[in-house]
């Protein structure tokens, strides 16, 4: 059973989050696995954490079935919340499958009133939104059974093999206690990254605060990535990033969302896939429109924090990310659809990290000789720019440390030449 279970687990893993930070040292590994195993995986899930047909109520008896009275969901915060796009009865199951997830009920469902036609294209969406708009919720499951009786329009609820009566904690993976130990850690370390957020007056400064934060104390999880059967969970969570410092990409887009939410940015989880592999990135609200945000890739460097993916247009990381496709609510979903809920085109280059810092070198080079200057006067000696004349890296390196004689002594720099950034160092 626990070998089961386990295949369930690397199938949700592989759905949603199997991206591999750089994809480079890593990558054809996943990318084998996925390819290899992804039938049987989603065969597994959806015969054990999928729709399982009954022929009749009979098949029931002996299990203690509750109803859960639908509640007002009250956001982590107002905007891009996946929840606003559900119809009035996807709402209500919203609410129901939310409080099973909190009190990490076992028992069986009865969700009847709140599905149509197609009780597991409806649940399917809900608890995709579910995990979309919920980073706080680690131990949120990342499959369901969905009991459904032929010949009728009855629909019933389960986050464990229901015919496991020994098993204590389901597909949550952890005992209640041990949820509480770790959402009392997880708080703590959130609580704390707000109060220092507290110190920068816009929404752009908390977020380059939280980015710069998870790239600097998160260590990308390449066991996790690379060997899937022994997987962390927690990678794949805020907790995860936050509190053990070791996740992947669903880990550092979970984190990103949680801080931001918890600080009234609007933030939301994008799903996708980069070179052939499952990946998870953020579109966020900063103040003035959408962009998207990518912390995992800007974490890629072990000499320098990265901002080639903070607050770029859907033009710029399509050129490597491809995106699920856009929810519609008029389509029925298995388990093995992909979608996102949020995937505007975001056209907006105002807070772009470089344009808004003034990071970035052009053709005068005014901007980047001001930032360094910046930099100096508050005691730093290094500055990541953002190349946008048409030489090379090597060549404007040189046209830079020219210019930059008198002000400062440019002595080396890094050059990441996928990104066209240079790192100097003075």
């Amino acid at each position: 059973m626990k070998k089961i279970l386990a295949l369930v687990l690397i199938l949700c893993f592989l759905a949603l989050c199997g991206c591999e930070k750089g994809l480079k040292d890593y990558y054809n590994d996943v990318k084998d696995f996925f390819s290899e195993k992804k039938d049987d995986l989603y065969d597994t899930a959806q015969n054990l954490g999928g729709r399982i047909s009954l022929s009749g109520k009979n098949g029931l008896n002996g299990h203690d079935i509750i109803t859960i009275k639908p509640e007002s969901v009250e956001p982590l915060c107002g905007g891009l919340c996946a929840y606003d796009k559900l119809n009035k009865t996807q709402k209500k199951l919203y609410s129901v499958m939310l409080t099973a997830i909190d009190e990490m009920e076992l028992r069986i469902i009865d969700i009847t009133p709140y599905v149509g036609s197609d009780g597991f294209s409806d649940t399917v969406i809900v608890h995709r939104a579910i995990l979309c708009d919920r980073p706080d919720m680690f131990w949120a499951p990342k499959t369901f059974t969905l009991l459904s009786i032929e010949d009728s329009s009855d629909s019933y609820l389960c986050f464990k093999n229901y015919q496991d009566e020994d098993d204590n904690v389901g597909f949550f993976g952890i005992s209640k206690s041990q949820r509480q130990k770790m959402q009392t850690e997880l708080e703590n370390e959130v609580n704390a990254l707000l109060k220092d957020a507290s110190a920068y007056g816009s929404a752009f400064e908390k977020e380059v605060f939280f980015h710069d934060y998870i790239c600097e104390n998160t260590e990308y999880d390449n066991d996790s990535a690379s060997n899937l059967t022994d997987a962390n969970p927690n990678s794949m969570t805020a907790y995860g990033a936050l509190v053990e410092g070791k996740a992947i990409c669903e880990g550092y887009s979970k984190a990103m969302q949680l801080l931001c939410l918890k600080s009234g940015i609007p933030c939301c989880t994008v799903y996708g896939e980069h070179s052939g592999v499952p990946h998870m990135w953020n579109i966020i609200n900063p103040g003035d429109g959408l962009y998207y945000l990518d912390v995992t890739f800007d974490d890629s460097s072990s000499k320098a924090v990265l901002h080639n993916c903070f607050n770029i247009t859907k033009s710029h990381i399509a050129k490597d990310h491809v995106f699920d496709e856009p929810f519609s609510n008029g389509k029925n979903y298995t388990s093995s659809d992909g979608f996102n809920f949020f995937c505007d085109d975001c056209n907006n280059t105002s807070l772009n990290y470089y344009k808004k810092s003034g990071a970035y070198i052009d053709d005068n080079y005014a901007s980047a000789l001001a930032y360094i200057s910046k930099l100096d006067r508050a005691g730093k000696s290094q500055a990541e720019l953002k190349n946008y004349t048409a030489l090379s890296l090597d060549a404007a390196f040189d046209r830079l440390v020219e210019k930059a004689h008198g002000t400062v002594e440019i002595e080396r720099c890094y050059r990441f030449e996928s990104e066209g950034i240079i790192v100097v160092i003075w």
